[in-house]
């Protein structure tokens, strides 16, 4: 459902996003959350949401009822060629693209990292690599997208996480970085409760907050 619109620096060379004019409005049915998130991506207003509330629900889709994170796979990160996810629990995940992420580290499917930090780097080297292409005369304007499961427990608001300090300033970069703001890249940071988020994350400028609500009556 996100329209492909790449992030491209002013001639002036100061970062900023391009609005973009939406075609359309989204399709019926579409949750409200799925709607406002959209627009904000689309517009140019963020690359990075925080969705937090009730993150585990699911969502009637075509007949058949999927998971909210799945949702977003399918629904809104349709255009999107390269998506990673990443927990705790499972680590680094390509989720779709496996054979771009091969044409940059041919053996780099064969390793992923599992441990938070290394998965983080994994992820900002790959878009300095799509950076470098650009720099060189070769935009690929490959979108590329990113789902943190879990992200009050990698970073949480005590401060307490595995690796803290350095974890937070490269997720911060994912939204305010020179680098990002010129790519066409999204995260979308999951957690229940927005309040066990590192602050740093959860109430940067740059970011925007997702909140999803309980079923209606």
């Amino acid at each position: 459902m996100f329209a492909s619109r790449p992030r491209s620096p002013s001639p002036d060379r100061e970062t900023k996003k391009a609005p973009v004019r939406l075609e359309a409005g989204p399709p019926e049915g579409v949750p409200e959350w799925a709607s406002a998130l959209t627009v904000r991506f689309e517009s140019g207003a963020s690359g990075q949401f925080i969705l937090y509330g009730n993150v585990h629900d699911r969502i009637a889709v075509g007949g058949r009822l999927v998971n909210i994170e799945q949702y977003i796979q399918d629904e809104l990160l349709a255009s999107f060629a390269v998506v990673f996810s990443y927990d705790l629990g499972n680590g680094l995940t390509v989720e779709r693209g496996g054979e771009r992420i091969s044409e940059w580290v041919p053996s780099a499917m064969r390793s992923l990292p599992h441990q938070p930090l290394e998965a983080i780097r994994f992820i900002n080297r790959f878009a300095k690599y799509l950076g470098n292409l650009s720099a060189v005369g070769r935009p690929d304007n490959l979108h590329v997208a990113v789902i943190v499961r879990g992200a009050d427990q990698l970073l949480p608001a005590d401060g307490k996480g595995f690796e803290h300090g350095s974890l937070t300033s490269l997720v911060r970069e994912w939204s305010s970085g020179r680098l990002f703001t010129q790519l066409p890249f999204a995260s979308l940071l999951i957690a229940d409760n927005l309040s066990d988020i590192e602050p740093l994350i959860a109430f940067a400028p740059q970011s925007s907050l997702v909140r999803i609500p309980l079923p209606g009556p």
